[in-house]
């Protein structure tokens, strides 16, 4: 019996004409009107090359995302352009974000008046399979994206969401310390001196609640799953900002509904040494859980 490969899915439109939009006009508008100025490189703009980027993402079949099916979807494309613009044109990724971010935030603080629903700020992470280890931040770590161990790249992200309504809108690519321990490895892939140093994915991510906060992004609560529920640095500095946070803990954990006081507990009975260390206690995350909440 001959089986038939499975067909990736389409991207889900709810109808023709707004697939249409999308690739179309309307797109081309939106990008010259919020991204003209950032994809400017000197005295040229690189826009006309996002618009096709842009058109050929929507346009290709889920998980066939490529380069090569980009250029047959998407007219007077061209291949070597596109490589251009990914790698050497010299335009600021951190400007668009900046620009998706506020643009976002418009969007859904007038959702947020038509929903009556709190708006959320959602920290998760990405993996993205790879093949060779020169891509930057490639290494054999945890892939969520096939649930085990493999040679991948990882980045720690945030969206803003109301609702059915959510969009990315800050990103930090994760540098395993393999990278952050060879510097020339770090300069030949282009990465950026002040990069160069070892930060934890929620270390990632309390410097992206940073940025929102900072860009005066408006937001309810901060989410996020066990990984990052589970790291009581990140809690703490949440805390300290004074943000409402719901993340996800693990069934273990270790928590206290008062402030702990931790001294050398008292002698037993009239035998053995008298105490002079602190009770042990299993190496994990403390949280301390005040009455406020």
């Amino acid at each position: 019996m001959t089986m038939k490969p499975k067909r990736a899915d389409k991207k889900n439109f709810s109808n023709k004409v707004q697939h249409n939009n999308l690739s179309g006009n309307s797109l081309n508008t939106m990008i010259n009107s919020k991204y003209n100025n950032t994809f400017k490189v000197y005295t040229k703009s690189c826009t006309h090359v996002a618009e096709e980027y842009l058109s050929g993402l929507l346009q290709c079949e889920k998980g066939h995302e490529n380069m090569e099916r980009m250029v047959e979807k998407v007219n007077d494309s061209d291949y070597k352009r596109y490589i251009h613009f990914l790698s050497v044109s010299k335009w600021s990724a951190s400007d668009v974000n900046s620009v998706t971010m506020e643009s976002v935030d418009s969007s859904l603080r007038e959702q947020k008046i038509k929903s009556g629903l709190p708006t959320g700020l959602v920290i998760d992470e990405t993996s993205h399979l790879k093949k060779g280890l020169k891509s930057v931040g490639v290494a054999r770590q945890y892939a969520g994206v096939v649930g085990k161990v493999d040679n991948c790249q990882v980045a720690v992200h945030v969206s803003l969401g109301n609702e059915k309504f959510c969009s990315l809108v800050g990103t930090e690519l994760f540098l395993p310390e393999a990278w952050t321990k060879d510097k020339q490895r770090c300069d030949e892939a282009g990465v950026p001196e002040l990069d160069q140093k070892f930060q934890t994915k929620p270390e990632l991510a309390l410097k992206l609640v940073n940025q929102a906060i900072d860009s005066g992004i408006e937001f309810d609560f901060i989410a996020g799953d066990g990984l990052y529920g589970h790291n009581a640095e990140l809690t703490r500095a949440l805390d300290a900002l004074g943000q409402f946070y719901v993340l996800d803990v693990h069934k273990d954990e270790l928590i206290f509904l008062t402030e702990p006081t931790f001294c050398v507990p008292e002698r037993k009975g009239n035998r053995g040494k008298f105490p002079t260390k602190y009770p042990y206690v299993k190496e994990r995350n403390v949280h301390i859980i005040f009455s406020r909440y």
